[in-house]
């Protein structure tokens, strides 16, 4: 038979035991549940977060390649802000290779206005694509210098452009047609000047009637307005109503 003493250290060993027990089930437990679930919580958020990201970039992608390079090169910077460095890094190579190869196309093609609007873009709004369009045109020498003509011919031109609509508006039909016709004969073919100063010459005579001269505006803005001064052209667009 146990003596006393024998019974009071097994009393104390199932109370040892008890306390354990509770300390596991009531405390230890809930801790454990919870320290579950919040990395469970934070697997989810991660893998959401991921396909967000992934998300983004594919809604993204399509307006690098949509010919708009002001968009472009924007996209291109904001991409990278959402892709890792490695993806970020592949994506401004194949980028600038895109745009430069379009640049080299429209000089081969005499499209000299289209390549510089991209080197514009590229160097207007920047980001690892578009500044090495800017040093690769830079180092081509022959590319370098066909733009540089085309910037002055074209900032010549464009002014011819502008001085002619707003003669046309101003109802000076003769100064309209002398100022498309420097802006031809300053960059062949640039806009619509050509066929501007050729449609009013041919209708000139008949442009003091307020009904022939409204046709001759809806006519300008239907068909001879490409890349025409936005302002000028919505007030050509007022007065032909």
């Amino acid at each position: 038979m146990p003596t006393t003493d024998e019974l009071e250290a097994r009393i104390a060993k199932l109370e040892s035991q008890g306390k354990i027990k509770f300390f596991v089930q009531y405390l230890l437990s809930p801790i454990l549940i919870l320290l579950i679930g919040g990395l469970l919580n934070f697997t989810v958020e991660r893998g959401k977060s991921e396909s967000n990201r992934i998300d983004i970039a594919q809604k993204m992608i399509p307006p690098l390649f949509a010919g708009n390079s002001d968009q472009a090169f924007a996209t291109e910077r904001l991409l990278a802000r959402v892709l890792d460095a490695n993806t970020a890094h592949d994506l401004h190579e194949i980028v600038a290779k895109y745009y430069q190869s379009k640049i080299d196309a429209n000089l081969r093609e005499g499209n000299v206005e289209a390549a510089q609007k991209i080197v514009s873009s590229a160097e207007s709004i920047g980001g690892p694509a578009a500044e090495t369009i800017v040093k690769t045109v830079a180092s081509d020498k022959a590319q370098t210098e066909t733009l540089q003509k085309y910037a002055s011919k074209s900032e010549l031109a464009s002014q011819k452009e502008r001085e002619g609509f707003e003669s046309l508006i101003a109802g000076n039909y003769d100064n309209a047609i002398n100022a498309f016709q420097s802006a031809e004969a300053a960059y062949p073919r640039y806009h619509d000047v050509y066929e501007l100063a050729r449609l009013i010459k041919d209708r000139k005579a008949q442009l003091d009637d307020p009904e022939k001269r409204k046709e001759l505006f809806r006519l300008i803005v239907s068909q001879h307005s490409f890349r025409a001064p936005a302002d000028l052209l919505e007030r050509i667009k007022e007065m032909s109503k």
